[in-house]
């Protein structure tokens, strides 16, 4: 039983350690993965909105310029500044997004790892359970059998005392007899 306990406890803590490390090896995958994939996408998305936005907003100088100093076109400059804002309003909108899902990322990421750890640790105190429990049940073994042998000693030990008074006492009666026997030869 003593040499159970540990030879199973050592496959245990091996397999736990090869999970821990294969779960957290590919929560990083993913992660790294991830933060590729929304820069993958962010990167096209920004120089998209940025290569529209420039000459929108050079057009809108330009218009701006030439309003400013003819005073006409009113309503074309009202049009360009609301396109303007309008565009303004979008890639702060898509900033949001993308900073939206990046925390929300962060957050499952963080959630997950706290999950495994969390996991990990309740393993890690069910096997010290478990090799206490089994500690307790060898020690339990080794006190139970040390007392056996310690009552089969003082059994033999009894026994022998026993034997020997037995042993004496036949040899004072023989000796006795003998004795009386011995008294009663003389006389006669």
């Amino acid at each position: 039983m003593a040499m159970i306990g540990p030879a199973m406890a050592v496959p245990v803590v091996g397999t736990i350690a090869a999970v821990a490390v294969a779960v957290v090896g590919t929560i990083a995958a993913v992660a790294v993965a991830v933060v590729a994939a929304i820069a993958a996408v962010a990167v096209p998305v920004v120089a998209a909105i940025a290569a529209v936005t420039m000459p929108v907003v050079a057009a809108a100088e330009v218009s701006l310029a030439l309003a400013t100093r003819a005073r006409t076109f009113p309503g074309l400059v009202i049009v360009v500044m609301i396109m303007v804002i309008t565009i303004v309003i979008v890639i702060m909108v898509i900033t949001i997004v993308i900073v939206i899902m990046v925390i929300t990322i962060v957050i499952v990421m963080v959630v997950i790892t706290i999950v495994v750890m969390v996991m990990v640790i309740t393993i890690v105190i069910v096997i010290m359970v478990i090799t206490i429990v089994v500690v307790i049940m060898v020690i339990t073994i080794v006190v139970m059998v040390m007392v056996m042998v310690i009552t089969i000693v003082v059994m033999v030990m009894v026994i022998t005392i026993v034997i020997m008074v037995m042993v004496i006492t036949i040899v004072i009666m023989v000796g006795l007899a003998l004795g009386q026997h011995v008294k009663v030869v003389a006389r006669s």
